[in-house]
């Protein structure tokens, strides 16, 4: 009955209040079921797969622009919690709003890969299924307006960028060759060497990608493959050319 009520007031608080009308979305540098920053690359694929959804995501130790700092309630909170088993890695999302009210639980992604890293960025992608519907994604029309509290007026704090986007120039001139693994592909070079392991998403054309050391999307957009990830705090986008 516990758990009944619990999913009952849960879908009640999702439906309550639209996430799509929030643009702003908060991740935390280190989930409270983490050991270390970004393990497993977690952080940085919910960052990722909520941008994906229209959101602007920031981390929770990233300097904010004016508009999203101070205690405006026109942002949401990302968290991942998992519930693991003795043979599955479990993860579920959740969406709180500035007064600590849940707004959306998705549902449990689950994997029985034994590779922790595998394991953890396939049943996030799963749990990201959950957002595969319209309300789910941001919205202008809905857009929470700014409340952010006044500012004295002697204030001349500056914010800087949160990061620099490094974009590839033109297409990759190398071609990378798709081979397929159980649930995608990996993208071999011409050495030839493993560069990206990429797995299926619920979206076509869309998957999660993982590098030595690094994780990402990789998502076909204009006829054109483009490869997103982070790193040292910096978003990376390439242009790369698979042939399939």
């Amino acid at each position: 009955m516990k758990k009944f009520l619990f999913f009952f007031l849960m879908t009640t608080a999702c439906w309550a209040q639209s996430i799509g009308q929030y643009q702003y979305v908060i991740v935390p540098r280190k989930f409270d079921s983490q050991k270390k920053e970004d393990q497993f690359g977690l952080n940085e694929l919910t960052k990722l797969f909520l941008e994906k959804n229209g959101y602007k995501v920031f981390f929770d130790t990233d300097i904010l622009p004016a508009e999203v700092s101070g205690e405006s309630c026109n942002k949401i909170y990302a968290n991942v919690f998992s519930d693991n088993t003795f043979r599955k890695t479990r993860l579920r999302v959740e969406i709180k709003d500035c007064r600590n009210a849940v707004l959306f639980v998705s549902s449990y992604g689950e994997s029985d890969e034994k590779d922790n890293r595998v394991a953890y960025n396939v049943a996030l992608r799963q749990a990201f299924k959950s957002f595969d519907k319209p309300e789910y994604r941001y919205n202008p029309r809905l857009a929470v307006a700014q409340a952010s509290v006044a500012q004295p007026a002697e204030s001349t704090q500056k914010n800087e960028p949160v990061a620099d986007v490094v974009r590839s120039a033109p297409i990759t001139a190398e071609v990378w060759s798709a081979q397929a693994i159980a649930n995608g592909y990996q993208l071999v070079d011409t050495t030839p060497k493993i560069v990206w392991r990429i797995w299926q998403t619920s979206m076509p054309d869309v998957y999660i990608a993982q590098g030595e050391n690094k994780n990402g999307i990789l998502f076909k957009s204009g006829g054109q493959w483009t490869l997103e990830y982070y790193t040292g705090g910096t978003k990376v986008v390439e242009r790369p050319n698979i042939k399939f």
